[in-house]
């Protein structure tokens, strides 16, 4: 049973999408550059907040960058196509 969220597509000068699993608490975020990073230990009222931010780079700044546990993804692996040994790697922590 996969248990992650799909990825939503956001509108932000910032971010261009989200996907977030909210029974390893792990927010995935992929930037309009194009990389992608894994935020760890990210509380589901993060998440939502962060979906429903006036402006999701700002929320970001303010309440995740710098805050939660974080690692860039390699473009081959993400929350949604390869999710089992990120959580496996999140639970070692």
């Amino acid at each position: 049973m996969e248990a992650f969220t799909q990825r939503i597509s956001v509108d932000s000068s910032v971010m261009k999408s989200i996907v977030y699993d909210p029974f390893s608490r792990i927010l995935e975020i992929e930037f309009i550059d194009g990389d992608r990073y894994l935020y760890f230990r990210v509380p589901k009222s993060v998440y939502t907040s962060l979906l429903g931010a006036e402006s999701r780079g700002r929320y970001f700044h303010q309440e995740i960058k710098d805050v939660f546990p974080f690692r860039k993804v390699d473009e081959r692996r993400t929350l949604s196509r390869n999710h089992t040994s990120a959580v496996q790697r999140a639970s070692q922590r």
